[in-house]
């Protein structure tokens, strides 16, 4: 078990679902997580029509830092009033670009952003931001969308959907960390296969899925449960079992096990973001 506390960049844009990111680093906190936060604010570059003669580049610099301040203000009245400090950052730049940059530079353990931020378009599943950083990042990255309601009571419970992938192995690993942070914490792993899969070498390897996922854990100071079901419709089958379980969070790679699918999400991860109702940590 780890004594060094678990350290998350939260970006931040005014938007409802990037406050829901703060949201949820600070009920954390309130839990007795082991957090140290920083806080990133990035504002877009200056375009060349906005600058000339009677539009300073100075003035539009200002009005950008203001606009930063004002976010970073009331983001970290949140952390505080949750007992977090945090460090706050802000930044001119490509929103993912800095934002991926930025979590390695401060030497963060994970991203956590929300799932669009103030932009016009609203129909798609994830904001150009936010999939880009998914596209870009070196950390696990925890997405959280519309819907999320605040984590149930209790325990903190992550359902982690394994499936042998380099992917749902680091969120898995990360799920565990996060446990490590908060005392108390259950990682559920679910492994879900398509019917009818029940050779010796299906068997086997499901087997070994959860054998793995159950030696992740082994020293840790997080309990671990393994199980597994078939399905023909894994999202579902996942956010179900999250559900039913009443895990606060679900954490899984971005692609499964087909090396032809070069998507960067790969069809079960959409449909778990596109279905959760809870925050749903994703690594590439």
């Amino acid at each position: 078990m780890r004594d060094t506390p678990l350290k998350l960049l939260v970006a931040v844009d005014g938007s409802p679902n990037a406050l829901g990111a703060v949201r949820l680093a600070a009920e954390l906190g309130r839990r007795g997580a082991r957090l140290e936060v920083v806080l990133l604010n990035v504002q877009k570059p200056l375009m060349s029509g906005e600058v000339g003669p009677i539009a300073p580049a100075d003035l539009a610099v200002e009005r950008r830092h203001l606009s930063a301040a004002d976010v970073l203000d009331e983001t970290a009245r949140l952390l505080a009033e949750a007992g977090l400090a945090c460090r706050r950052v802000e930044e001119m730049d490509e929103p993912a670009a800095a934002i991926a940059a930025r979590a390695v530079r401060h030497g963060c353990d994970a991203i956590a952003l929300g799932s669009r931020g103030r932009g016009r378009v609203r129909s798609t599943l994830l904001g150009s931001v936010s999939m880009n950083v998914i596209r870009r990042a070196e950390r696990p990255v925890i997405v959280v969308g519309d819907s999320e309601v605040g984590l149930p009571p209790g325990p903190l419970r992550i359902l982690a959907a394994a499936d042998g992938s380099p992917g749902a192995t680091r969120a898995l690993a990360f799920a565990i960390r996060l446990g490590e942070a908060l005392p108390s914490s259950q990682v559920e792993v679910l492994n879900v296969e398509p019917p009818g899969r029940t050779g010796a070498k299906a068997v086997q390897d499901t087997a070994a899925i959860l054998a793995d996922a159950a030696a992740a854990a082994q020293g840790s100071g997080c309990a671990v449960t393994t199980r597994a079901v078939q399905d023909s419709a894994p999202a579902e089958a996942i956010v179900r079992a999250a559900q039913a379980s009443r895990c606060g969070m679900i954490a899984m790679g971005t692609r499964g096990r087909n090396p032809l699918v070069q998507l960067l999400l790969g069809s079960v991860a959409q449909g778990v973001l596109q279905r959760a109702p809870v925050p749903v940590i994703v690594e590439r």
